[in-house]
């Protein structure tokens, strides 16, 4: 599935190697970064290259993003950037799984169409291992955005050691959905309610096989309460399904109680809208991320001063504000409040929350991806 919704200064040097990158020129080889485990060095104001920058953006009038954020995200996000710079925006939306072949398929194809892809980390690390990223680092120049203080731990969150996956957003992982009209405040304190014989054929899970939402909280269940955990679950025979807005409105509406990995966006539109659900987190604990709030910059990118442009709008406190308002989550900027976040996917005090963008757990998920596909194989019919 595809869907594409159209909307509407780097340093010279800068705009002078991108453009040998350009579609059609000889493709430079992909060299690693060094790995960035510190802040990105500030760097001086890059005043009239900035401006000249901008100008060679507008020239270009569009930049081309991959994401599996909803269309209030990419809406907000293509009104504001459009609206300040008068470039357009063109959202390729789809699922983590359908974006890895299609991307890898193109340039294969002597395509390189695309400039950024802001999604989860499975995902992007596919699409590194791929050969598709490149570091981020050298685009961002603009001082609020490489001020190491205006940031959570004080610097830029790189996940990967080469620099390619830049953490925007840090929130608490999607887990448990519940129509409080069906479902008792008590219930669902532990993950082993979800075992009660009367939710039988009544959870909705996002397919865990995949990357994505259901994934993580599987993840999570496997590793707070077991892999014998998980196959009792599977044997409650929950419904499987890819439609992250379809599920919440299952249960918004209370044709389903219970939905394991719900979608944040989805999730605060229909409780905006008076819907009876809460976010419940188990008392065994779950996970803290970036969710999809991950950008990547792909290499031989298509429209490099755009790119530049929208990347270090992006990261500022008008960027992220805007981001935070349509997607829900917390930004990893410090300056950018969480009172626009519904408090049930806040971060909050006496919860136990896992790395989830370590390695462990990035490993933890690729196991449990192999498990799902044997323990649910009957629901994926």
């Amino acid at each position: 599935m595809k869907r594409l919704v159209k909307s509407g200064a780097l340093l010279t040097l800068l705009w002078l190697a991108f453009s040998s990158c350009a579609p059609g020129a000889t493709p430079a080889p992909l060299e690693k970064g060094p790995g960035l485990t510190a802040a990105v060095p500030a760097r001086p104001d890059p005043g009239d290259d900035w401006g000249r920058k901008v100008a060679e953006a507008r020239k270009e009038g569009k930049l081309v993003i991959y994401t599996e954020h909803g269309s209030e995200f990419r809406s907000a996000v293509t009104r504001a950037f459009g609206d300040k710079f008068q470039v357009d925006v063109e959202w390729i939306s789809g699922r983590g799984t359908e974006m890895v072949p299609k991307l890898i398929s193109e340039r294969r194809a002597g395509l390189y169409l695309a400039d950024f892809v802001i999604t989860g980390i499975t995902t992007l690390t596919e699409l590194g291992a791929g050969g598709v990223l490149e570091p981020l680092s050298p685009l961002l120049v603009l001082p609020e955005v490489t001020d190491p203080k205006a940031w959570v731990g004080g610097k830029l969150h790189f996940i990967d050691k080469e620099g390619l996956m830049l953490a925007f957003f840090s929130r608490t992982g999607g887990t448990i959905l519940v129509n409080t009209e069906m479902v008792g405040p008590d219930e669902l304190r532990s993950y082993r309610g979800l075992l009660d014989p009367k939710w039988k054929n009544r959870i909705l899970l996002y397919d865990p096989t995949g990357s994505g939402t259901g994934l993580v909280v599987t993840t999570v269940m496997r590793v707070v309460m077991g892999d014998g955990f998980l196959r009792e679950l599977a044997r409650q025979e929950p419904i499987l399904s890819r439609d992250v807005r379809q599920q919440v409105e299952w249960v918004a509406r209370g044709k389903y109680p219970i939905l394991l990995g719900p979608q944040s966006a989805a999730m605060g539109e229909f409780k905006s809208a008076g819907a009876p659900i809460k976010h419940v987190v188990p008392a065994e604990g779950t996970v803290s991320g970036a969710g999809s709030g991950i950008i990547g910059l792909v290499n031989r990118t298509a429209h490099p001063a755009a790119a530049g442009v929208f990347v270090n709008w992006f990261l500022t406190r008008e960027g992220q504000t805007v981001a935070v308002k349509a997607a829900q989550d917390q930004s990893r900027r410090l300056d950018v409040t969480a009172e626009y976040i519904d408090s049930d996917r806040r971060l909050q005090p006496g919860i136990e929350y896992m790395d989830g963008d370590s390695e462990a757990m990035i490993k933890k998920r690729e196991e449990t991806r192999i498990l799902a596909r044997e323990i649910f194989a009957a629901q994926l019919r």
